[in-house]
């Protein structure tokens, strides 16, 4: 596992964004191995694996809400060799971040429903996308 670098931005110079994210997103303590309320200040709740577009070098992103959606906090490199553990991409997620999640990938979901529906709704349209 490698260490938090403490910033989003690529030793190649790529600035990591919220379009860097992709899912699955991955719980924090799967990642780290830090079961901790309160890593990043109880911020940071979800990672996610990302690519740099310009060098091809691999990282988890540390992910917050801002403005309704996903944008990377910290990152921290994958090293060789590291496997990757995939989990439901909604995992632990409340109402207002699965429309959040659905809004910025470009999932059209039902306004209305129970939570489960909802997240039915964005499982399937990951599949076929």
């Amino acid at each position: 596992m490698g260490k938090n670098l403490l910033t989003t931005k690529c030793e190649c110079g790529h600035q990591f964004g919220a379009s860097d994210i992709k899912p699955p997103l991955l719980s924090v303590a799967k990642v780290t191995g830090i079961n901790d309320p309160g890593f990043y200040g109880g911020t940071v709740k979800k990672c996610s694996k990302a690519k740099c577009p310009q060098c091809g070098k691999e990282y988890y992103l540390y992910l917050v809400m801002k403005n309704g959606g996903l944008v990377p906090k910290d990152m921290q490199p994958i090293e060789p060799g590291e496997t990757e553990i995939v989990y439901d991409p909604l995992e632990g997620m409340n109402r207002r971040e699965m429309f959040a999640f659905a809004k910025k990938n470009g999932i059209k979901i039902p306004t209305t429903g129970k939570n489960e529906e909802i997240r039915d709704a964005i499982k399937k349209a990951l599949k076929k996308g």
